[in-house]
């Protein structure tokens, strides 16, 4: 016979039981959560170091992509761009459903002839709006490229003839140095018909961390102070990479026989003890020379060494000042 105290033992053996299940399922919930928060901690640690070292690639790999050089000849047999014709397409086809058109013996019985052909009559004047708007956003987009034609003709014809004038519009057309800009180097650039002058305003120290991200065998985030000799020759490769780019761009788009680059930074002058602009970087270079090199696998400070160059490197005092290469003192 089940007495009130069997019940009772039942009740609290049954309670006890839910009560360790609960606290099973809390710490079961406590793991999964410590778990996947250590999984967030390792995956953003990870996210880090990879920031990291793709700015750290970025910064040295301004010289690297595909640059097409500017056929100018090829621009010039460029045709006119064909002014754009009237197509009544929407209104035609409008006109052959109404033509095909055949009144159904309900459409008479009921009188509904007269309106469905006035509807097909109506879609057909809507289409024909249709066809010119069509036809006058056609011809907006022919003044637009015509325009672009003519623009482009015009300095075409200029560069071939090395007219100065026409070098600045073409460099301002193609916009060659704008990932060069957006890295906040700025630029001053002196024309003459046979060749280009740049003097490139590089970025500060200050683009380079002072620091080194790495991943520790646990895939924990750990940063150091980065050694000065990386530092510099860290600075030393964007300021190449930053010169390379510039010469490959100019070489592209304009017929020069060659162009002189200066890096430009701010240094102490030891003679008067202020922070001056001089040149850490200056290199002459000619386009046949760019064809031995491979751009994606070359180191771009040790790529100065193809080219005429003035650079003073070294680890523990970085870039120092140099004389610029003088352009009169190269064969033309």
């Amino acid at each position: 016979m089940t007495t009130f105290n069997g019940v009772m033992r039942s009740v609290s053996a049954a309670a006890r039981r839910a009560e360790r299940e609960n606290h099973r399922r809390a710490r079961e919930a406590d793991r999964m959560y410590k778990a996947q928060q250590k999984q967030k901690v390792l995956a953003d640690a990870s996210q880090d170091y990879q920031s990291f070292t793709n700015y750290i690639d970025v910064i040295q790999s301004v010289h690297k992509g595909d640059i097409e050089p500017i056929e100018w000849e090829l621009i010039l047999e460029e045709p006119q761009p064909e002014k754009p014709i009237l197509q009544h397409t929407h209104e035609e086809r409008a006109k052959l459903v109404k033509s095909r058109y055949v009144p159904s013996f309900f459409d008479k019985l009921l009188g509904r002839t007269k309106k469905k052909v006035e509807h097909f009559e109506r879609e057909m004047v809507i289409g024909a709006s249709r066809d010119k708007s069509i036809h006058e956003a056609e011809l907006k987009k022919h003044t637009e490229a015509l325009n672009d034609w003519n623009k482009l003709q015009l300095i075409a014809k200029g560069v071939l003839n090395r007219e100065i004038e026409a070098y600045r519009d073409a460099l301002v057309y193609f916009n060659p140095f704008s990932e060069i800009s957006a890295l906040g180097s700025n630029l001053n650039l002196r024309i003459e018909p046979n060749h280009i002058e740049v003097d490139v305003y590089v970025n500060n120290t200050d683009i380079i961390p002072n620091y080194v991200l790495t991943l520790t065998s646990t895939g924990k985030l750990s940063r150091k102070n980065m050694p000065i000799a990386r530092f510099n020759e860290l600075y030393q490769d964007h300021v190449c990479s930053c010169v390379l780019r510039i010469a490959r761009e100019a070489l592209a788009h304009l017929p020069v026989k060659f162009v002189v680059v200066n890096a430009m930074g701010n240094l102490l002058n030891s003679k008067t003890g202020r922070v001056e602009e001089q040149a850490v970087v200056s290199v002459a270079v000619y386009p046949e020379t760019f064809q031995y090199i491979n751009f994606e696998s070359v180191d771009p400070s040790d790529c100065m060494s193809n080219f005429i160059h003035n650079m003073r490197f070294s680890k523990n005092a970085g870039l120092a000042p140099v004389q610029k290469i003088e352009s009169h003192t190269l064969s033309r």
